[in-house]
């Protein structure tokens, strides 16, 4: 992995799905190091320095994490430290907050597949579903804001936003609903929930007979999302 790299931490047992969705040979790309994991990315190679590298790292991360948070239900990752390979193969790390060069580690994990007569296998690398929306939400900032939002927090306030952003990447609220993604009496429930009970002042507006639990508001935005990124990817 050449370049600068985020090293990533957070619960374990969250790594196993990055690893699986962003495998090498594709852009974003995530592989296991000693505890953490690593990302690079080709946003990365714009970098001018490791503060730089930073820099875009907390601004594609949110991202990322929203997207995983949609396809796996996963909790947020967070940047430990920006890292690079030397020439020897130690991970030169900087970590944020602290001290800079806090560490080095020699990374040695590979992976080779064989054939029947010992002879390695060159495979085309073929993206995951998450690289595939990965590279999606680059050239589409109401999905990527849709994702940044959602991986924030399942907030009221952040699911209303996400759902703003879907609205008007697909044209406005009447369009939504004649995709029938979800039904239009879900979306008014989620609407009138939002609304009258936490986006405005008390009796501002009438809350409807079933508030919707904020649980069911965010499987009704990660399944928004998703009909967004399946309509985008049959409409290139």
């Amino acid at each position: 992995m050449d370049g600068w790299l985020l090293v990533l931490s957070g619960h374990k047992f969250d790594f196993l799905d990055w690893l699986n969705s962003f495998p090498p040979g594709y852009d974003p790309t995530v592989v296991a190091f000693e505890e953490v994991i690593l990302l690079s990315s080709l946003d990365l190679t714009k970098a001018n320095d490791v503060d730089n590298a930073y820099e875009i790292g907390t601004a594609i991360l949110p991202r990322l994490n929203g997207l995983m948070q949609v396809l796996h239900g996963t909790d947020p990752l967070s940047i430990e430290a920006v890292g690079k390979f030397d020439d020897a193969g130690n991970l030169i790390r900087s970590v944020f907050m602290s001290a800079h060069l806090s560490g080095r580690s020699r990374f040695t994990a590979t992976a080779t597949l064989l054939d029947p007569n010992g002879e390695e296998i060159k495979l085309v690398p073929k993206p995951t579903i998450a690289q595939e929306m990965a590279e999606t939400a680059d050239n589409d900032d109401l999905l990527a804001d849709a994702l940044h939002y959602v991986s924030e927090s399942t907030s009221w306030f952040n699911l209303y936003k996400a759902f703003e952003c879907i609205t008007q990447s697909v044209g406005g609220e009447a369009k939504l609903k004649a995709m029938a993604w979800v039904s239009k009496s879900e979306i008014e429930r989620f609407k009138r929930t939002a609304n009258s009970i936490y986006r405005h002042r008390r009796g501002h507006f009438d809350p409807p007979s079933n508030p919707m639990s904020n649980k069911d508001a965010a499987s009704l935005l990660r399944l928004l999302i998703l009909k967004r990124f399946d309509q985008s990817n049959s409409n290139p």
